[in-house]
C-alpha cells in the first residue's frame, strides 16, 4: 500500500521515546515529524512516510516500547495537510477555526452562534 501515512507513539519514559525514535528511522526511510517530552516522564514520537515504511517503523518502534507504551496511531492514507499540522509548519486558516467553534458553540435548540469564550 502506497501514500501517506501517519504513526505516533506515547511513552512513558523519556529515554526510552529516544530508543524508539532511533530504532524507527533506521528501520525503514521516514521522516520525524516530532520527538519530545510532552509530560513529566513521557515522551511522544510522530513519524510520517509511506504507508508500508511508516507500518515497518512503527512495528520496530512498538518492539523497542516494551511495558512503556501508553498509546499508538496508525494513520495510513492519512490527508496530505495532516503532516504540516503535526509538525507545527502550517496552521489551520481562520475560516476552519470558525467553523469549528461554530459547531463546538451550538446551542441546545440547535442554532448555532459564535461566542467569545465564557469565564470560568
Amino acid at each position: 500500500m502506497t501514500g501517506p501515512a501517519l504513526g505516533i507513539i506515547e511513552l512513558t519514559s523519556i529515554a526510552r521515546g529516544v530508543l524508539v525514535a532511533d530504532a524507527m528511522v533506521k528501520k525503514a526511510p521516514v521522516r520525524i515529524l516530532q520527538s519530545h517530552p510532552i509530560s513529566p516522564g513521557k515522551h511522544i514520537i510522530v513519524i510520517a512516510g509511506e504507508v508500508a515504511e511508516v507500518d515497518e517503523s512503527m512495528q520496530a518502534g512498538l518492539v523497542v516500547a516494551g511495558a512503556t507504551l501508553v498509546d499508538r496511531l496508525f494513520l495510513p492514507q492519512a490527508h496530505a495537510q495532516l503532516g504540516p499540522l503535526v509538525a507545527g509548519q502550517a496552521t489551520l486558516p481562520w475560516s476552519v477555526l470558525q467553523q469549528a467553534i461554530v459547531r463546538y458553540n451550538a446551542g441546545d435548540k440547535g442554532t448555532a452562534r459564535l461566542s467569545s469564550p465564557k469565564p470560568r
